[in-house]
């Protein structure tokens, strides 16, 4: 490709490579370019235009599906890493975004490999992923798994509301099984100090919403898990998890709010925490549901058995 042509093309978007946008010269000697892979992408450096000039390796990642298969090819300095690997491997996959940051995340059964892109390319993103999971899945649809019994739409605020509304709209078996609403958290019993820097920095948890259509798990959460007065936050986590590749599932008392449980999904090595308010009606029916569909025993927690005992 023309570095010229190349450096006039480069900005913070992902690009498709193409006839139009061709394949950077730092990762041709790795890509067979007589292959019509379904996607290949290139992902810019985050750096600013007018550090860049023509000739410098502006691409940090060219990532390729094709049939069964993703093909990561990773910048490391002058070199290229290259990883390789059959979809049905992927453990699962997560989506970040806070306003123009936005985060990749492929949990592979050796690391997970993060991508940092900007939000200008969700789209481009969201195709990817789209193409991973219609291949990560081996086992195909589960059982019926019940829905809420009600609308969490109720409760969750106007963004949460959308997104579902959204899920729904583009596909009918989306079924909502988990809602935690934006609530304040209850206030320390013993501690004086800690109950009035709770009263004055008016702590609450944030958003939570978990769908299934019936092969795997949509988790949408905002990041962190807490957030406090006048504080606004903007991040939106999504994961997809495939039910199968579910080899655990703990539960335990938050070692900050007591009024807090903190639900842990584990694929593998990797651990996923879901943070509720302790009497959320959907908590045990939904813990319930993933252990059958699953396979898999609810381990609890040491604090979480003592406060039951207690009761």
């Amino acid at each position: 490709m023309d570095a010229k042509y190349e450096y006039d093309r480069f900005g913070p978007w992902i690009l498709e490579i193409n006839e139009k946008d061709g394949i950077p010269p730092l990762f041709e000697s790795h890509i067979n370019k007589d292959a019509t892979p379904q996607l290949r992408i290139k992902i810019p450096r985050d750096i600013e235009r007018r550090v860049a000039h023509p000739g410098m390796n502006l691409y940090d990642y060219v990532i390729t599906v094709d049939n069964d298969q993703l093909q990561i090819l990773e910048r490391q300095n002058d070199s290229v890493g290259v990883q390789e690997l059959g979809m049905s491997d992927i453990k699962c996959v997560e989506v970040q975004e806070d306003l123009l940051t936005g985060r990749l995340r492929l949990y592979t059964p050796k690391k997970s490999v993060n991508v940092r892109f900007n939000t200008v390319s969700t789209e481009v993103i969201l195709k990817l992923v789209e193409l991973i999971r219609a291949k990560y899945v081996q086992k195909g649809d589960y059982k019926e798994i019940e829905a809420l019994s009600f609308h969490p739409g109720d409760t969750m605020s106007h963004g949460f509301t959308g997104l579902l509304s959204r899920e729904m709209s583009n596909n009918s078996n989306i079924k909502a099984l988990l809602a935690q609403p934006e609530v304040g958290v209850a206030l320390p019993k013993e501690n004086l100090i800690q109950r009035i820097k709770h009263v004055v920095t008016g702590k609450k948890l944030t958003e939570t919403l978990v769908l299934t259509n019936g092969r795997e798990l949509i988790i949408y959460n905002r990041t962190p898990f807490f957030r406090y007065r006048n504080q606004a936050v903007y991040a939106i986590n999504r994961l997809y998890l495939p039910i199968e590749k579910i080899t655990g599932i703990a539960m335990d008392k938050d070692n900050v709010a007591e009024s807090i449980v903190r639900l842990t999904l584990s694929a593998s090595q990797y651990i996923f925490p879901l943070l509720l308010v302790e009497d959320n009606p959907a908590l045990m029916p939904f813990v319930g549901a993933i252990s059958e569909s699953a396979g898999v025993e609810l381990h609890k927690g040491r604090s979480y058995l003592e406060s039951s005992e207690s009761k």
